[in-house]
């Protein structure tokens, strides 16, 4: 995982109602409707202003760095 080398997310985005499994048709429908579509732009809304906020704030960077390398350290 490229989370291991560096800090990273694992995000995921709710189209569907609670108790609809993944890989199931009524996610498929769901994904191509306007209520996926909302939810897809959401989400790229989220990451572009969290990757505009560490791009443009050094010392959040930092903090991010820094949790990271204590993190893996207390894993080991």
């Amino acid at each position: 995982s490229v989370t291991y080398r560096g800090p990273g997310a694992y995000l995921r985005v709710g189209i569907v109602e609670p108790g609809v499994a993944s890989h199931t048709e009524a996610f498929r429908e769901a994904a191509g409707d306007e209520r996926g579509r909302q939810a897809i732009l959401l989400a790229a809304k989220a990451i572009a202003a969290c990757a505009w906020d560490v791009a443009t704030d050094p010392a959040l960077l930092t903090a991010i760095k820094t949790e990271f390398v204590e993190a893996k350290k207390a894993s080991q």
